[in-house]
Protein backbone atom coordinates (compact mmCIF):
# COMPACT_ATOMS: atom_id res chain seq x y z
CA UNK A 1 0.00 0.00 0.00
CA UNK A 2 1.30 3.48 -0.83
CA UNK A 3 0.41 6.79 0.81
CA UNK A 4 1.23 10.27 -0.43
CA UNK A 5 1.40 12.75 2.44
CA UNK A 6 1.30 16.36 1.32
CA UNK A 7 2.59 18.92 3.77
CA UNK A 8 2.50 16.33 6.54
CA UNK A 9 4.73 16.01 9.55
CA UNK A 10 5.02 12.22 9.63
CA UNK A 11 6.33 10.92 12.97
CA UNK A 12 6.77 7.58 14.71
CA UNK A 13 6.11 7.01 18.40
CA UNK A 14 7.70 3.96 20.04
CA UNK A 15 6.10 2.56 23.19
CA UNK A 16 7.13 -0.35 25.42
CA UNK A 17 4.04 -1.76 27.14
CA UNK A 18 5.55 -2.04 30.64
CA UNK A 19 2.34 -2.66 32.60
CA UNK A 20 -1.06 -4.26 32.15
CA UNK A 21 -2.74 -0.85 32.22
CA UNK A 22 -3.97 0.68 28.94
CA UNK A 23 -1.48 3.18 27.52
CA UNK A 24 -1.87 5.97 24.95
CA UNK A 25 0.05 5.14 21.79
CA UNK A 26 -1.15 8.13 19.69
CA UNK A 27 -3.13 11.30 20.18
CA UNK A 28 -5.08 13.03 21.36
CA UNK A 29 -5.98 14.06 17.84
CA UNK A 30 -3.98 13.47 14.67
CA UNK A 31 -3.96 10.96 11.84
CA UNK A 32 -2.62 7.44 12.38
CA UNK A 33 -1.23 5.80 9.22
CA UNK A 34 0.31 2.63 10.63
CA UNK A 35 0.40 0.47 13.76
CA UNK A 36 3.11 -2.12 14.44
CA UNK A 37 3.35 -4.38 17.50
CA UNK A 38 5.83 -7.13 18.31
CA UNK A 39 5.76 -9.81 20.99
CA UNK A 40 9.37 -9.77 22.24
CA UNK A 41 9.74 -12.49 24.91
CA UNK A 42 8.38 -15.70 23.43
CA UNK A 43 5.14 -15.45 25.41
CA UNK A 44 1.51 -15.34 24.36
CA UNK A 45 0.00 -12.10 25.72
CA UNK A 46 -3.25 -10.67 24.43
CA UNK A 47 -3.33 -7.23 22.87
CA UNK A 48 -6.29 -4.90 22.32
CA UNK A 49 -6.05 -1.63 20.39
CA UNK A 50 -8.85 0.90 20.58
CA UNK A 51 -9.80 4.56 20.20
CA UNK A 52 -11.28 6.29 23.23
CA UNK A 53 -12.76 9.70 23.90
CA UNK A 54 -12.71 9.04 27.64
CA UNK A 55 -16.27 7.70 27.63
CA UNK A 56 -16.60 5.34 24.68
CA UNK A 57 -14.06 2.79 23.43
CA UNK A 58 -14.09 1.75 19.77
CA UNK A 59 -11.95 -1.33 19.18
CA UNK A 60 -9.63 -1.57 16.18
CA UNK A 61 -8.25 -4.91 17.45
CA UNK A 62 -10.24 -6.76 20.09
CA UNK A 63 -8.29 -8.56 22.84
CA UNK A 64 -6.59 -11.26 20.79
CA UNK A 65 -3.71 -13.52 21.79
CA UNK A 66 -0.37 -13.00 20.09
CA UNK A 67 1.87 -15.98 19.40
CA UNK A 68 5.52 -16.07 20.46
CA UNK A 69 7.50 -13.39 18.59
CA UNK A 70 4.46 -12.49 16.46
CA UNK A 71 4.47 -9.19 14.62
CA UNK A 72 1.17 -7.33 14.11
CA UNK A 73 1.03 -4.70 11.39
CA UNK A 74 -1.98 -2.62 10.44
CA UNK A 75 -1.81 0.01 7.70
CA UNK A 76 -4.75 2.35 8.16
CA UNK A 77 -5.86 5.94 7.77
CA UNK A 78 -7.39 6.60 11.17
CA UNK A 79 -8.38 10.19 11.91
CA UNK A 80 -8.45 10.93 15.65
CA UNK A 81 -10.61 13.85 16.70
CA UNK A 82 -9.13 16.35 19.15
CA UNK A 83 -10.58 14.44 22.12
CA UNK A 84 -9.70 10.93 20.88
CA UNK A 85 -6.66 8.83 21.79
CA UNK A 86 -5.41 5.53 20.38
CA UNK A 87 -4.79 3.06 23.22
CA UNK A 88 -3.02 -0.28 23.59
CA UNK A 89 -4.11 -2.70 26.32
CA UNK A 90 -1.86 -5.74 26.92
CA UNK A 91 -2.63 -8.68 29.21
CA UNK A 92 1.00 -9.02 30.35
CA UNK A 93 3.69 -6.42 31.07
CA UNK A 94 7.04 -6.13 29.30
CA UNK A 95 6.16 -8.48 26.43
CA UNK A 96 4.98 -6.17 23.63
CA UNK A 97 6.61 -3.21 21.90
CA UNK A 98 4.48 -0.88 19.74
CA UNK A 99 5.32 1.66 17.04
CA UNK A 100 2.71 4.04 15.62
CA UNK A 101 3.33 6.22 12.58
CA UNK A 102 1.13 9.30 12.62
CA UNK A 103 0.65 12.92 11.64
CA UNK A 104 0.18 15.05 14.78
CA UNK A 105 -2.88 17.23 15.03
CA UNK A 106 -2.52 20.67 13.49
CA UNK A 107 -3.89 23.26 15.90
CA UNK A 108 -4.37 25.68 12.99
CA UNK A 109 -6.59 23.23 11.05
CA UNK A 110 -10.32 23.87 10.94
CA UNK A 111 -13.12 21.42 11.69
CA UNK A 112 -13.09 17.92 13.16
CA UNK A 113 -13.55 18.90 16.81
Amino acid sequence: MTYTVQGGNLQTKYTKLTSVDPVAIAGPGGVVVGIYAAEITGGTPTLAIYVTNGTTNTFKRGAKAMTAYEEYEHNVILVLKANETLMADPSLANQIDVAVTYIPKDMSAKGGA
